[in-house]
């Protein structure tokens, strides 16, 4: 570290291509429907909704890319967890339907729009299959092979975890998510200084990345300019007891972050 070279915020001030506090609210939003709905996170529920995403809904999706669907809540939750590591979603989605599909954060008004939209689309598209699941219904296709390669069912129960650490009321405040986006752009200059180095961002700063993720397109074009590849989102180090990676991890990243930062 003898050559340190510090942030300058002027050089990485468009960094990245969309509204990241408009998208945070709203992903905060879309959180808080799928904790106050359990049902959204069981087994079956999401056994059946990975098949509808993949069988109806990547598809569609794809064939109407100009427009940027909105799903129904059980797809949308699917899809958010898939998008939240952007490698393998780009390689699934080139695999179920030959293009990287796009996806956007709306408020809840414009959600609402966008899903009616959706739904005159889908019953076009797929006249015998409903758009909205019966969720008193069986596990219908839960035996089904999937060329979804990632685990959704996992990634849904450490999402649904996620929610609480970025659910109180100063989350909304778009000045502390303001500094948030700013602190987000450090963290990816911390990145591409230390590219080797797994490093553990603060909950304001996760917030700003998934909600990046979740718009894969400007994701994949802002890291690749800014760090020369798509940025990794790995959520699967979980463990926080003495000496494990993660408690080393964050150890280590804070060390860095006084040295390029502070």
């Amino acid at each position: 570290m003898a050559n340190i070279v510090k942030f300058e915020p002027k050089k990485w001030r468009q960094y990245y291509s969309i509204d990241l506090v408009e998208g945070a609210l709203a992903q905060l939003d879309f959180l808080a429907v799928i904790d106050s709905n359990k049902v959204f996170q069981s087994v079956k529920t999401i056994r059946n909704a990975t098949y509808r995403y993949e069988k109806f809904w990547l598809p569609l999706a794809a064939k109407y890319h100009d427009k940027c669907l909105a799903a129904p809540l059980d797809i949308e939750w699917v899809w958010h967890c898939h998008m939240l590591c952007p490698p393998i979603y780009e390689k699934d989605c080139m695999d179920i339907c030959k293009t990287h599909v796009n996806h956007k954060l709306y408020s809840s008004t414009e959600r609402q729009k966008r899903v009616k939209e959706s739904e005159k689309l889908w019953s076009k598209e797929y006249p015998g299959e409903p758009f909205y699941t019966d969720f008193s219904s069986d596990d219908r296709y839960g035996t089904d092979a999937s060329q979804v390669s990632y685990d959704i069912l996992s990634s849904s129960e450490r999402q649904a975890v996620f929610y609480y650490q970025v659910s109180l009321p100063h989350y909304k405040d778009k000045r502390f998510l303001k500094e948030a986006a700013l602190r987000y752009r450090k963290y990816l200059y911390l990145k591409k200084l230390n590219p080797k180095e797994f490093l553990v961002p603060c909950y304001d700063i996760d917030l700003i990345w998934h909600t990046h993720q979740l718009n894969p397109q400007a994701y994949k074009a802002d890291t690749e300019r800014l760090l020369g590849r798509v940025l990794n989102h790995d959520d699967t180090v979980n463990d926080r007891s003495p000496n494990s990676k993660l408690i080393r991890a964050d150890s280590r990243t804070r060390e860095l972050w006084y040295c390029y930062i502070q």
